[in-house]
């Protein structure tokens, strides 16, 4: 199944296309919000207010993003291998990993994501 993700880049590619005849997008670009488009065209946020992150994307077409909540709880031994219920399942609803295709869509101001692996693995 592919997962359809926007990110909130509209001023990102606003200016690119402002100023180039051949948009690209193509780098390493710090995170400033994330939403998720449900089948009905609401955007859902799953990581609050300020989420932390970077994506990648390449000339040929493929990306990688790391996305994270901002206020993810700390584990209190400081091993991962020695969490709490609470510190596991916080750790993993608190962020996203992934890498795939990316298209643009100029008209729409939009940039698809077709996941090909994901830290969730659904």
């Amino acid at each position: 199944m592919i997962r359809r993700l926007l990110f909130l880049v509209m001023l990102l590619l606003a200016s690119l296309f402002a100023h180039a005849q051949t948009p690209s997008i193509v780098g390493t670009w710090a995170l400033a919000g994330a939403d998720k488009i449900l089948p009905d065209g609401t955007r859902v946020s799953d990581f609050a207010a300020n989420p932390h992150g970077l994506i990648i994307f390449t000339a040929d077409g493929h990306y990688a993003v790391e996305i994270y909540r901002a206020d993810r709880l700390k584990f209190s031994t400081g091993d991962k291998l020695k969490g709490t219920a609470e510190e596991y399942k916080d750790a993993s609803l608190g962020m996203s990993v992934h890498f795939g295709r990316y298209p643009v869509d100029p008209a729409m101001g939009t940039i698809s994501f077709h996941i090909d692996r994901a830290s969730f693995p659904n």
